[in-house]
């Protein structure tokens, strides 16, 4: 209608109804209609100019009017243009509203009607309402709980003054909220309603309907007739009284679930509620009305908006409801805390069997229903959530359910990201814990302190006897799981716990975890951060046991308050045979405590004190023990500062004619001097016991090594003498020399890197011309010359005990050779001869040569790095075509040529008694190799040829390929750096499909590539022999390895494969991998510089879940870093095979690294 109304003045009017009206519109028409008593209007709307109007001229005086009803079907005003709207009617008894709002706003609520009333309308006796709102939280317009709103309505003012009764429902599919009084009178309230269809109404159906609804006309079907019957039956009941609402009322203020039909059917068990925008308000009215229903069993609430609180108000609904069995909750907004509520009300709830929370923020949300299988299967005992990411609050949920658990005992939570705060709850679960037995940590985020939460409440447990924790962050993961391991194994007798930075504190619960044990024998506890208290608590164990014999304690941090802890044990231990605290912090006071105890122990046999802090006065104390103590037999003293003073005391205590038990005696690096020296040697010429002494790094020189020998003249016992890196001069051999003259025990004499010289050589020789005891002489490094090989020839001559002579790296050049040649002729002991690198040349080979001629008694000889021509070569050759002694000739580094080759194959083809024959890096190319190959043909006793970097090429393999069709005597063969290529390679693989004796193939660092290594993965599948091949270097890439990966899954044979410094890469792995998860051979593959990363490693984690037979892996420098070595180290836990694993040269931290190389059992690198 027009914005404008033209109304007659002073209208008698008395009932008007009209369509849409505004305010400004309706003042004018009750000022100028003073009769008029009821009024009825379609819709009051306020526009903008309309308002502006009202605001200047002035509409806030009351009317003279006598309306007694006002009835608005579509009210559109704010609540301020509605109290202004009424003010100008303030006798008006009858009052009939109908709002439909987007949003709630205070036109809904009661406590402002309830002043616009009181304050405007004091003479109101009836009013009639019906209001609603669409609510969407997607939008930003969320609902309000219907207790929240029909709260203001429970007023004395509704209820007892006007007696206006007021409902509040909430459509929960059609997302509205509706607020309508009920006069006592109606009985069928359920067809109030009012939606977007309402809108389409009629205008008098509309109008009908709703007096219908609130009046004395209790029955729509009274009211509606005819052609409108049908109509209404569309738009009202048919429709709303089907849909699912939850209705308050304010007369008792509890919350209904109201469902069409009052019989019980599908419907009313499985109540369906997916995707109808559900929010915390509308949830928390839905709970409430749940609370008193006793007919739904499955609540569908999936792909809602329910958050935390939300659950909340289901988690209160779910205590006191007792029929509901299956909830879906998925495709919510639900985090820890909701999933928190959910899991406290499953301690009431008896009835709920499903949960689903997929989908929802929560990282705990999986819990709920782990817990739930938990309550619904009483038969179930391993409970598995791995890799599911149960968070914080995941964890606390399931530790807390745990506590009242009788069924589960293996419990799966690996990869879950679990921290060190996390774990604590599982920590706190163990204390008490009285069923689980095993539990699955591994992959986790925890650290040092969280492991430390686990083992110190294990210390309460008594049941668990598996706890999986590798692949956490730190190396004392694995330390805490090896303690559950030892707790577990009564019979241990050995306990190996070294490097894990162990704290006095875990030595408390390493012995708690030991309490039961009565058959261990051995603890190695070294390599930690052990002090005092650590001491203690080991101290009252080892009181107990029966049967313990050796504890190492090295590089700990015991000091001398730890000392104290080891008096105990070594005056109340009965058992104890060997201690080793070597590299700790204990000084004189300490090792006076411990001397004390020593002077009554009977049964330490065996004393490690070496790198600690003592000086002369400790000396002292050991010293003074000793005389009392009757069963130490061996004592390192080594790396302290005990000097010569301290060597003294020593010296005093091995004069006593009652220390009878003292054999080794190992004083290296301390200062001793030669005054100390000669303190010990007075010492050496009484003593009865000493066999092994060590005098090593003493700064000795000049007149100790002169005391030195002359208790060596007199002493009988001793049988090893070690004097390395002392300066020892020529003249100071002068000395020894004499007192070997004279000794008759000494069987090993080691004076490696020394300054000895020729004359030195000469006064040994001399004096050993006649020794009968001396077996084994080590001259390694001592600037001995040719004049010093004369001396040591003529030792030769006359000798006939010496069976070994090292006297490599000196410098004895031809004319020494000569001298050693000529004695060989007359010895008949010597086995053993070392002259590498000593410049002999091809001159000094020949007077070693000629000697062979005639020597009988040479079995090993070393002669590699002597200048060395083809003549020495020949002279060889000649030589040894008729010695029938020498088995091992070391040749190599020698520059022989292809001619020196031809003689030695001379050699080969008439020799019956060399096996080992090393001639690398000597230049004798193809011409050479072919000459060693005819003599090949012929040969039956050589079963080592070492012929690598010597440039054969292609057409050498093809010479060597052609023996090896024949050869079945030659079992190993290396032909690395020798320029093979693929043609090569291909030679060398039909050879061996036919070879049936090599065992051992070296071809590191040739140029085959893929192709080569084709050919010879095709010989492998023929060949049944080799069980070594090395391909390292060799360009091999991801077809090679596709090659050897096929031939490693068919070939029986092979236990070791060589592939390091390749282009194998994360896909070549890959393939290598697939095979040995099938291979049963191999137990030795070098991957070594193939940048196979972390994804590389992982393949190989997968290998060796399967893999049993694998023994040693090498991986150094490979690009791995923290998460492959976590990986192996998580592998290796379930792996019993591998023992040797390298990875030097990688990316990988020192708490991964440290990881791995205390897994039980292995080596790591």
């Amino acid at each position: 209608m027009a914005r404008g109304i033209s109304w007659p003045i002073q209208w008698k009017l008395r009932h008007l109804e009209i369509g849409i009206c505004t305010s400004s519109q309706y003042h004018t028409i009750i000022e100028q209609t003073p009769h008029l008593q009821t009024f009825v209007m379609e819709d009051c709307v306020g526009y903008l100019e309309d308002s502006r109007m009202m605001t200047s001229r002035s509409f806030d005086q009351p009317c003279a009017s006598i309306l007694k009803s006002l009835t608005i079907m579509s009210c559109s005003l704010c609540l301020e243009e509605l109290e202004l709207l009424l003010s100008w009617t303030p006798i008006l008894i009858h009052l009939e509203l109908v709002f439909h709002r987007d949003l709630f706003d205070s036109v809904l609520d009661g406590s402002c009607l309830e002043q616009i009333i009181k304050s405007k309308l004091p003479l109101l006796r009836q009013f009639t309402f019906f209001f609603s709102y669409k609510y969407s939280s997607q939008s930003g317009n969320p609902s309000n709980s219907i207790k929240s709103i029909i709260a203001p309505f429970r007023a004395p003012f509704w209820l007892e003054e006007k007696r206006w009764y007021v409902t509040c429902d909430r459509v929960l599919e059609m997302q509205i909220v509706r607020i309508y009084t009920i006069p006592v009178k109606v009985r069928h309230e359920s067809t109030l309603w009012y939606d977007n269809s309402f809108d389409y109404m009629p205008f008098h159906l509309r109008r009908l309907y709703l007096r219908a609804s609130n009046t004395a006309f209790s029955n729509l079907n009274h009211v509606f007739t005819g052609e409108h019957s049908v109509t209404l039956s569309e738009y009202g009941m048919k429709y709303v009284n089907n849909l699912i609402r939850c209705e308050i009322s304010s007369t008792d203020y509890i919350c209904r679930l109201i469902r069409a039909s009052s019989n019980k059917t599908n419907e009313d068990i499985i109540l369906d509620l997916s995707k109808c925008n559900i929010d915390n308000n509308a949830v928390e009215d839905l709970a409430d009305a749940l609370e008193q229903d006793n007919t739904c069993i499955t609540l569908n609430l999936s792909k809602n908006s329910i958050q935390d609180i939300g659950a909340q108000y289901l988690a209160n609904m779910l205590e006191h409801n007792t029929t509901l069995n299956a909830i879906d909750l998925s495709g919510n907004r639900i985090g820890d805390l909701g999933t928190q509520f959910l899991v406290e009300c499953l301690k009431y709830n008896t009835t709920l069997m499903k949960l689903n929370l997929n989908g929802n923020s929560g990282q705990s949300c999986l819990i709920v229903e782990a817990i739930l299988k938990i309550r619904t299967d009483r038969t179930l005992t391993t409970l598995d959530i791995s890799s599911t990411r149960i968070g914080n609050m995941g964890v606390e949920i399931l530790a807390n359910y745990l506590k009242f658990n009788t069924t589960i005992t293996v419990l799966n939570i690996s990869n879950n990201n679990i921290d060190d705060t996390e774990v604590q709850y599982v920590a706190n679960l163990l204390k008490d814990d009285k069923i689980l037995n095993s539990i699955d940590l591994s992959n986790n985020l925890i650290g040092d302190q969280g492991a430390r939460y686990l083992l110190e409440n294990l210390e309460h447990n008594t049941t668990l006897l598996t706890l999986k924790l590798g692949k956490n962050k730190t190396p004392y993961c694995i330390f805490v799981e090896n303690i559950v391991k030892i707790r577990g194994d009564r019979t241990l007798t050995t306990v190996d716990i070294s490097h894990h930075r162990l704290e006095d504190d875990d030595v408390r619960l390493i012995i708690t975890a030991l309490k039961d044990n009565k058959a261990l024998v051995s603890m190695n506890m070294s390599k930690n951060q052990i002090g005092y208290l650590g001491l203690q608590h080991l101290t009252i164990f080892l009181r107990h046991t029966m049967t313990f014999t050796i504890l190492d304690l090295s590089t700990n941090q015991i000091d001398n308050k730890g000392t104290e802890a080891l008096v105990s044990i070594l005056r109340n231990l009965m058992t104890l045979t060997t201690l080793n605290i070597s590299n700790n912090q204990i000084s004189n006071h300490g090792i006076h405590a411990i001397t004390d105890a020593l002077k009554y122990n009977k049964t330490l046999t065996k004393l490690d004190i070496s790198s600690n802090q003592i000086d002369a006065s400790g000396a002292q104390y050991l010293a003074e023990a000793l005389q009392y103590n009757q069963s130490i037999a061996s004592l390192n003293m080594s790396n302290n500062s005990i000097g010569p003073e301290g060597a003294q005391f020593f010296a005093n205590t091995l004069q006593n004619a009652h220390i009878q038990t003292l054999n080794e005696l190992i004083m290296s690096n301390n200062r001793i001097d030669d005054i100390g020296v000669q303190y010990l040697s007075d010492a050496l010429k009484e003593n009865t016991t000493l066999t092994i002494i060590d005098l090593s790094s003493n700064q000795i020189v000049g007149q100790g090594i002169l005391h030195l020998a002359d208790a060596l003249k007199n002493n009988t016992t001793l049988t090893a003498l070690y004097y390395r890196n002392n300066r020892m001069q020529s003249i100071d051999t002068k000395y020894l020399a004499d007192a070997l003259k004279c000794n008759n025990s000494l069987t090993l004499l080691s004076l490696q890197c020394n300054e000895i010289g020729d004359d030195g050589a000469m006064h040994l020789g001399d004096a050993l011309k006649n020794n009968k005891t001396l077996t084994t002489l080590h001259f390694y490094d001592n600037i001995i010359g040719a004049v010093g090989a004369k001396h040591f020839g003529d030792l030769l001559c006359h000798n006939t005990t010496l069976t070994t002579l090292v006297l490599g790296f000196n410098q004895i050049g031809s004319r020494g050779a000569q001298h050693l040649a000529d004695a060989l002729q007359r010895n008949t002991t010597l086995t053993t001869l070392h002259l590498k690198y000593n410049g002999i040349g091809d001159v000094g080979v020949q007077y070693l040569a000629d000697t062979l001629h005639h020597n009988t008694v040479l079995t090993t000889l070393y002669l590699s790095g002597n200048d060395n021509k083809n003549g020495g070569a020949k002279y060889l050759a000649d030589a040894l075509q008729h010695n029938i002694t020498l088995t091992t000739l070391h040749f190599g580094e020698n520059s022989i040529g292809a001619l020196g080759a031809q003689h030695l194959s001379n050699l080969l083809r008439h020799n019956t008694t060399i096996t080992t024959l090393f001639l690398g890096y000597s230049g004798i190319g193809q011409r050479g190799t072919q000459h060693l190959a005819d003599a090949l043909q012929h040969n039956t006793t050589l079963t080592t040829l070492d012929l690598e970097y010597n440039g054969i090429g292609d057409a050498g393999a093809h010479y060597l390929a052609a023996v090896l069709l024949h050869n079945t005597v030659l079992t190993t063969l290396n032909l690395s750096g020798n320029e093979i290529t693929n043609g090569g390679a291909k030679y060398l693989a039909n050879a061996l499909q036919h070879n049936i004796t090599l065992t051992t193939l070296y071809l590191y660092e040739n140029n085959f590539g893929d192709l080569g290594t084709e050919y010879l993965c095709d010989a492998l599948q023929h060949n049944r022999t080799l069980i070594t091949l090395q391909l390292g270097l060799n360009y091999i890439e991801l077809v090679g390895a596709q090659h050897l990966s096929d031939v490693l899954q068919r070939n029986t044979t092979l236990t070791t494969l060589d592939l390091r410094h390749n282009e194998l890469g994360e896909l070549g792995t890959q393939h290598l991998s697939d095979a040995l998860q099938h291979n049963k051979t191999l137990t030795t593959i070098d991957l070594s510089e193939n940048e196979i990363g972390d994804v590389g490693a992982q393949y190989l984690c997968n290998a060796l879940q399967h893999n049993t037979t694998l023994t040693t892996i090498n991986l150094s420098e490979n690009e791995i870093g923290d998460a492959g070595a976590q990986c192996l180290g998580n592998v290796l836990q379930h792996n019993t095979t591998l023992i040797r694993l390298n990875l030097q040269r990688n990316y990988i931290g020192d708490d991964a690294m440290y990881m791995i190389k205390e897994l039980p059992g292995r080596r790591s690198q």
